[in-house]
Protein backbone atom coordinates (compact mmCIF):
# COMPACT_ATOMS: atom_id res chain seq x y z
CA UNK A 1 0.00 0.00 0.00
CA UNK A 2 3.06 2.26 0.30
CA UNK A 3 3.14 2.38 -3.50
CA UNK A 4 -0.14 4.37 -3.38
CA UNK A 5 0.54 7.03 -0.72
CA UNK A 6 -2.51 9.14 -1.63
CA UNK A 7 -4.99 6.27 -1.22
CA UNK A 8 -6.30 4.98 2.11
CA UNK A 9 -6.12 1.28 3.02
CA UNK A 10 -9.92 0.98 2.75
CA UNK A 11 -10.03 2.61 -0.71
CA UNK A 12 -7.31 0.23 -1.94
CA UNK A 13 -9.11 -2.83 -0.52
CA UNK A 14 -12.44 -1.84 -2.11
CA UNK A 15 -10.76 -1.24 -5.47
CA UNK A 16 -8.98 -4.60 -5.25
CA UNK A 17 -12.32 -6.31 -4.53
CA UNK A 18 -13.89 -4.61 -7.57
CA UNK A 19 -11.03 -5.96 -9.71
CA UNK A 20 -11.34 -9.43 -8.17
CA UNK A 21 -7.83 -9.30 -6.69
CA UNK A 22 -7.12 -11.29 -3.52
CA UNK A 23 -3.74 -11.40 -1.77
CA UNK A 24 -2.47 -14.44 0.15
CA UNK A 25 -3.04 -14.14 3.86
CA UNK A 26 -5.57 -11.36 3.38
CA UNK A 27 -8.28 -10.63 5.95
CA UNK A 28 -10.73 -12.66 3.84
CA UNK A 29 -9.35 -15.82 5.49
CA UNK A 30 -9.20 -14.32 9.01
CA UNK A 31 -11.28 -16.06 11.66
CA UNK A 32 -14.31 -14.18 12.98
CA UNK A 33 -13.89 -13.18 16.62
CA UNK A 34 -16.52 -13.59 19.35
CA UNK A 35 -17.32 -9.86 19.39
CA UNK A 36 -17.82 -9.90 15.62
CA UNK A 37 -20.30 -12.79 15.90
CA UNK A 38 -22.20 -10.90 18.60
CA UNK A 39 -22.27 -7.71 16.52
CA UNK A 40 -23.42 -9.70 13.47
CA UNK A 41 -26.15 -11.37 15.54
CA UNK A 42 -27.43 -7.98 16.75
CA UNK A 43 -27.61 -6.65 13.18
CA UNK A 44 -28.44 -9.91 11.33
CA UNK A 45 -31.62 -8.45 9.78
CA UNK A 46 -29.67 -5.79 7.85
CA UNK A 47 -28.66 -6.27 4.22
CA UNK A 48 -25.10 -7.57 3.61
CA UNK A 49 -24.17 -4.30 1.89
CA UNK A 50 -25.29 -2.37 4.96
CA UNK A 51 -23.34 -4.74 7.21
CA UNK A 52 -20.16 -3.82 5.34
CA UNK A 53 -20.33 -0.48 7.15
CA UNK A 54 -20.08 -2.33 10.47
CA UNK A 55 -17.32 -4.66 9.22
CA UNK A 56 -15.21 -2.46 6.89
CA UNK A 57 -12.34 -4.95 6.62
CA UNK A 58 -14.63 -7.88 5.75
CA UNK A 59 -15.53 -8.70 2.15
CA UNK A 60 -19.15 -9.00 1.05
CA UNK A 61 -18.76 -12.76 0.50
CA UNK A 62 -17.23 -13.16 3.97
CA UNK A 63 -20.24 -11.41 5.53
CA UNK A 64 -22.72 -13.49 3.51
CA UNK A 65 -20.98 -16.72 4.56
CA UNK A 66 -20.98 -15.61 8.20
CA UNK A 67 -24.73 -14.88 8.00
CA UNK A 68 -25.34 -18.38 6.64
CA UNK A 69 -23.31 -19.92 9.46
CA UNK A 70 -25.14 -17.78 12.01
CA UNK A 71 -28.50 -18.91 10.62
CA UNK A 72 -27.43 -22.56 10.79
CA UNK A 73 -26.52 -22.08 14.44
CA UNK A 74 -30.19 -21.12 15.07
CA UNK A 75 -29.42 -17.40 15.24
CA UNK A 76 -27.61 -17.62 18.58
CA UNK A 77 -25.46 -14.62 19.42
CA UNK A 78 -22.47 -16.89 19.94
CA UNK A 79 -19.74 -18.27 17.78
CA UNK A 80 -21.11 -20.99 15.42
CA UNK A 81 -19.86 -24.54 15.95
CA UNK A 82 -16.56 -25.28 14.30
CA UNK A 83 -14.99 -21.88 14.96
CA UNK A 84 -12.08 -21.43 17.29
CA UNK A 85 -13.23 -20.04 20.63
CA UNK A 86 -11.69 -18.65 23.77
CA UNK A 87 -12.99 -16.87 26.84
CA UNK A 88 -12.18 -13.17 26.74
CA UNK A 89 -12.71 -10.57 29.43
CA UNK A 90 -14.57 -7.51 28.15
CA UNK A 91 -12.90 -4.29 29.26
CA UNK A 92 -15.06 -1.17 29.30
CA UNK A 93 -14.08 1.65 26.96
CA UNK A 94 -12.65 4.76 28.61
CA UNK A 95 -13.71 8.31 27.77
CA UNK A 96 -10.34 8.98 26.14
CA UNK A 97 -10.67 5.89 23.91
CA UNK A 98 -14.17 6.92 22.83
CA UNK A 99 -12.85 10.42 22.13
CA UNK A 100 -10.25 8.93 19.78
CA UNK A 101 -12.97 7.05 17.90
CA UNK A 102 -15.19 10.13 17.67
CA UNK A 103 -12.28 12.18 16.36
CA UNK A 104 -10.72 9.78 13.86
CA UNK A 105 -13.01 6.85 12.94
CA UNK A 106 -14.94 8.68 10.20
CA UNK A 107 -11.83 10.33 8.70
CA UNK A 108 -9.36 9.10 6.07
CA UNK A 109 -7.13 7.65 8.80
CA UNK A 110 -6.41 3.98 8.08
CA UNK A 111 -7.60 1.28 10.47
CA UNK A 112 -3.96 0.52 11.21
CA UNK A 113 -3.39 4.10 12.35
CA UNK A 114 -6.55 4.09 14.47
CA UNK A 115 -5.65 0.76 16.08
CA UNK A 116 -2.20 2.16 16.90
CA UNK A 117 -3.95 4.87 18.93
CA UNK A 118 -5.91 2.19 20.81
CA UNK A 119 -3.31 -0.31 22.07
CA UNK A 120 -4.83 -3.55 23.28
CA UNK A 121 -8.08 -3.10 21.38
CA UNK A 122 -8.69 -5.72 18.64
CA UNK A 123 -10.41 -4.72 15.40
CA UNK A 124 -13.69 -6.41 16.36
CA UNK A 125 -13.82 -4.46 19.61
CA UNK A 126 -13.20 -1.19 17.75
CA UNK A 127 -15.94 -1.95 15.21
CA UNK A 128 -18.41 -2.83 17.99
CA UNK A 129 -17.63 0.36 19.92
CA UNK A 130 -17.93 2.47 16.76
CA UNK A 131 -21.31 0.87 16.03
CA UNK A 132 -22.58 1.81 19.50
CA UNK A 133 -21.41 5.39 18.90
CA UNK A 134 -23.16 5.48 15.50
CA UNK A 135 -19.90 5.87 13.57
CA UNK A 136 -19.16 4.61 10.05
CA UNK A 137 -15.91 4.23 8.15
CA UNK A 138 -15.75 6.21 4.88
CA UNK A 139 -15.82 4.03 1.78
CA UNK A 140 -13.56 6.41 -0.09
CA UNK A 141 -13.24 10.11 -0.78
CA UNK A 142 -16.60 11.13 -2.26
CA UNK A 143 -17.09 14.75 -3.35
CA UNK A 144 -20.18 16.77 -2.42
CA UNK A 145 -21.13 16.81 -6.11
CA UNK A 146 -21.01 12.99 -6.34
CA UNK A 147 -23.05 12.60 -3.16
CA UNK A 148 -25.66 15.02 -4.51
CA UNK A 149 -25.86 13.02 -7.76
CA UNK A 150 -26.51 9.90 -5.69
CA UNK A 151 -29.22 11.61 -3.66
CA UNK A 152 -30.88 13.01 -6.78
CA UNK A 153 -30.82 9.93 -8.99
CA UNK A 154 -30.29 6.73 -6.95
CA UNK A 155 -33.96 6.47 -5.79
CA UNK A 156 -35.07 6.30 -9.45
CA UNK A 157 -32.11 4.67 -11.17
CA UNK A 158 -30.60 2.46 -8.49
CA UNK A 159 -27.14 1.03 -9.33
CA UNK A 160 -27.47 2.36 -12.90
CA UNK A 161 -26.61 5.81 -11.49
CA UNK A 162 -22.97 4.72 -11.82
CA UNK A 163 -23.17 5.96 -15.43
CA UNK A 164 -23.35 9.50 -14.02
CA UNK A 165 -20.26 8.94 -11.84
CA UNK A 166 -17.13 8.54 -13.99
CA UNK A 167 -14.44 6.52 -12.25
CA UNK A 168 -16.81 4.95 -9.71
CA UNK A 169 -17.56 1.23 -9.52
CA UNK A 170 -21.07 -0.20 -9.30
CA UNK A 171 -20.38 -2.03 -6.03
CA UNK A 172 -18.89 0.95 -4.16
CA UNK A 173 -21.68 3.17 -5.51
CA UNK A 174 -24.30 0.82 -4.01
CA UNK A 175 -22.35 0.69 -0.76
CA UNK A 176 -22.19 4.49 -0.56
CA UNK A 177 -25.94 4.69 -1.26
CA UNK A 178 -26.57 2.23 1.59
CA UNK A 179 -24.35 4.31 3.87
CA UNK A 180 -26.43 7.40 3.01
CA UNK A 181 -29.66 5.49 3.66
CA UNK A 182 -30.78 5.72 0.03
CA UNK A 183 -33.24 3.19 -1.41
CA UNK A 184 -34.82 2.67 -4.80
CA UNK A 185 -38.43 3.82 -5.06
CA UNK A 186 -40.76 0.82 -5.05
CA UNK A 187 -42.73 2.48 -7.84
CA UNK A 188 -39.68 2.58 -10.10
CA UNK A 189 -40.43 0.48 -13.22
CA UNK A 190 -38.17 -2.49 -13.84
CA UNK A 191 -35.52 -2.02 -16.48
CA UNK A 192 -36.73 -4.34 -19.23
CA UNK A 193 -34.34 -6.06 -21.60
CA UNK A 194 -34.38 -4.65 -25.12
CA UNK A 195 -33.76 -6.79 -28.24
CA UNK A 196 -30.31 -5.19 -28.44
CA UNK A 197 -29.61 -6.22 -24.82
CA UNK A 198 -30.59 -9.84 -25.53
CA UNK A 199 -28.43 -9.90 -28.66
CA UNK A 200 -25.43 -8.51 -26.78
CA UNK A 201 -25.94 -11.02 -23.95
CA UNK A 202 -26.07 -13.98 -26.35
CA UNK A 203 -22.89 -12.74 -27.97
CA UNK A 204 -21.06 -12.56 -24.63
CA UNK A 205 -22.71 -15.45 -22.78
CA UNK A 206 -19.30 -17.09 -22.34
CA UNK A 207 -18.08 -14.27 -20.07
CA UNK A 208 -18.00 -14.50 -16.28
CA UNK A 209 -20.62 -12.63 -14.25
CA UNK A 210 -18.17 -9.90 -13.11
CA UNK A 211 -17.33 -9.29 -16.78
CA UNK A 212 -21.02 -9.25 -17.70
CA UNK A 213 -21.71 -6.73 -14.93
CA UNK A 214 -19.15 -4.41 -16.49
CA UNK A 215 -20.83 -4.94 -19.85
CA UNK A 216 -24.29 -4.25 -18.34
CA UNK A 217 -23.57 -1.70 -15.54
CA UNK A 218 -27.24 -1.04 -14.88
CA UNK A 219 -28.12 -4.69 -14.25
CA UNK A 220 -28.08 -6.48 -10.90
CA UNK A 221 -26.30 -9.82 -10.54
CA UNK A 222 -29.62 -11.63 -10.05
CA UNK A 223 -31.02 -9.99 -13.19
CA UNK A 224 -28.01 -11.15 -15.20
CA UNK A 225 -28.21 -14.70 -13.83
CA UNK A 226 -31.91 -14.95 -14.67
CA UNK A 227 -31.31 -13.59 -18.17
CA UNK A 228 -28.44 -16.04 -18.79
CA UNK A 229 -30.61 -18.93 -17.62
CA UNK A 230 -33.36 -17.86 -20.03
CA UNK A 231 -30.93 -17.69 -22.95
CA UNK A 232 -29.46 -21.12 -22.14
CA UNK A 233 -32.93 -22.64 -21.70
CA UNK A 234 -34.04 -21.25 -25.07
CA UNK A 235 -30.89 -22.56 -26.76
CA UNK A 236 -31.45 -25.99 -25.23
CA UNK A 237 -35.08 -26.03 -26.36
CA UNK A 238 -34.07 -25.04 -29.89
CA UNK A 239 -31.37 -27.74 -29.97
CA UNK A 240 -33.67 -30.49 -28.67
CA UNK A 241 -36.49 -29.36 -30.94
Amino acid sequence: MRRLPRKSDEAIRFKARDLGIVSLGHTYARQWEEQEWQLLHQNRHQLPLELMQLFPDRSLSSIKNALIRLKRSNGQGTRPAGSASSKKVTIAWTKSEKAILLRWYETSKTMGEILAMLPGRPRASVFAAANKLGLFRPLSDWTEKEIQILKDHYPKEGPAVVKRLPGRQRRTTSQKAAQLGLRMNSSTPRHTWSPEDWERLEKHLHLSFPELQRLFPGRSLSSLKNACNRVRARRKAEYEG
